[in-house]
């Protein structure tokens, strides 16, 4: 069954990882399927193998079948090997069909609209539908379609390892190929060119922060060194100032104190009577 498929659904924001199990991305129905063999095999998918292209449009545009045209775009037309049922001899969705039997871009275009997660599915080659557009020549507009649905599916590699782009080495598109990859080529280096010129701009932005911050300090150290010499002069002065003063300052007279002598006064000598005797 499509269940069983290895990498049936590439999971929408894994596209070029190497998953081993079905994803159904975002999609909530379970993933429908038909026998190529069985006579349950599709009207769309039957019209498109058979190049009825205006039937498949026809069919695609009838907007009283909504629910219907929904769900065959979204069903796996799968083959199974006659001497082992259960062995896949190829899976694919009517958009892959369509581009292996190089459907007018009308169709690719319904398609996509009616079930746009096709365009990120891989048949059981693990190919995209990009893979199979370059492969068999689709057209500018069909290349358009789906890489405008799903950019990322130029870095999707198949089950051997090919990029879409190299299917077109082989295809009759491959001068389209070519092309496609010069211009690559030339966007990735110019967006490496830009890559590197915003670098640059924001290394100029440092330098010129940094350059800022450097004639900031050296105006600080400036008014620093200003600041210091005002206060120098200020400290002089107010020196000057001093010893002015001190210099006009009236001197102290000092008044001296005499002691009172301590010399003794000698006593009188005690008289003797005119006698001799007292």
């Amino acid at each position: 069954t499509i269940a069983e498929l290895t990498n049936c659904l590439v999971p929408i924001d894994q596209a070029t990882e190497d998953s081993k199990e079905v994803v159904l991305g975002d999609v909530e129905e379970e993933p429908l399927e038909v026998n190529y063999d069985s006579v349950e095999l599709t009207y769309l998918y039957q019209a498109i193998q058979d190049k009825a292209f205006m039937a498949a449009i026809d069919f695609l545009e009838d907007t009283t079948k909504a629910a219907e045209v929904r769900d065959e775009c979204r069903t796996w037309v799968t083959r199974y090997e006659e001497n082992e049922p259960n062995k896949i001899r190829w899976s694919q969705l009517p958009l892959h069909t369509a581009l292996f039997f190089k459907a007018p871009t009308r169709v690719i275009e319904l398609l996509v609209q009616k079930y746009p997660k096709a365009v990120r599915c891989t048949n059981d080659q693990q190919m995209l539908p990009l893979h199979l557009a370059f492969r068999y020549g689709a057209s500018d507009a069909t290349f358009y379609l789906l890489l405008k649905e799903f950019p990322d599916a130029m870095k999707a590699a198949d089950h051997k390892g090919r990029l879409p782009l190299d299917h077109s080495k082989d295809a009759e598109t491959s001068k389209k190929g070519e092309v496609i990859a010069i211009y690559m080529e030339a966007a990735k280096q110019e967006v490496l060119e830009m890559k590197q010129s915003e670098q640059m701009q924001e290394l100029q932005s440092l330098i010129e922060e940094k350059d800022s911050k450097i004639a900031l300090l050296e105006e600080q150290k400036t008014n620093l060194k200003d600041e210091a010499e005002k206060r120098k002069v200020e400290i002089e002065n107010l020196k000057k100032e001093f010893e002015s003063l001190k210099a006009k300052e009236t001197p102290r007279v000092t008044k001296s104190i005499t002691k009172p002598s301590l010399k003794t006064t000698p006593k009188p000598k005690s008289k003797r009577g005119l006698f001799g005797k007292k």
